[in-house]
């Protein structure tokens, strides 16, 4: 699932982005007043957010993982990687810096987590998915993991460990299979 990197006063945090769209209003960041900008207040944390004009991220899914996008109005001093989004709208990739003004400082990252789930129905019964390490059919329901970095799906119960059997996925792609492994990417201090 896509996050934003938020840096706080501890340091980066990833915040999970949930379900298709994400106010960047609703972010609560430590920064100074601008003069001359709207500006709306979170009490739970008693920090204050600054904006020029509304910004959004957008999902759309299309079949894989969804993609996402910046959508801002007119006036809105949000930026990718430092330049202002062409007609409001600019799609994300991994890793892209987001600002709202001077003083913020986002990541977008599309980087997820693994996680046992249970398998989903993936399509007719004719179209078996087999396990990444062991080859074998996954049933609906059973436990499994999907790799993120390569979306092979692998077994993951007491009987057929196939997702951590190993340091590494089956699928060769190098992700770390450690169930509380965490993110390969944050950004620096």
């Amino acid at each position: 699932m896509a996050h934003l990197w938020v840096h706080r006063a501890e340091g980066w945090e990833a915040q999970e982005l949930k379900g298709k769209r994400f106010n960047l209003a609703g972010l609560s960041l430590p920064r100074e007043r601008e003069e001359g900008r709207e500006e709306s207040y979170d009490a739970g944390n008693a920090q204050r957010v600054t904006h020029g004009g509304p910004a959004w991220l957008i999902a759309a899914e299309a079949g894989g993982p969804p993609v996402w996008a910046l959508v801002a109005a007119r006036g809105s001093n949000a930026r990718v990687n430092g330049s202002p989004p062409v007609a409001g709208l600019r799609v994300l990739s991994d890793r892209d810096e987001i600002s709202i003004g001077a003083a913020t400082e986002l990541y977008f990252s599309s980087e997820s987590l693994a996680s046992v789930v249970p398998f989903p129905a993936s399509g007719p019964p004719e179209r078996m998915v087999r396990c990444g390490r062991c080859h074998q059919p996954i049933g609906l329901g059973d436990p499994a993991v999907r790799c993120p970095r390569c979306a092979l799906w692998f077994h993951e119960t007491a009987k057929w460990p196939c997702w951590t059997y190993s340091a590494e996925c089956g699928g060769l792609c190098g992700q770390p299979t450690a169930l509380d492994a965490g993110f390969s990417w944050a950004p620096e201090d």
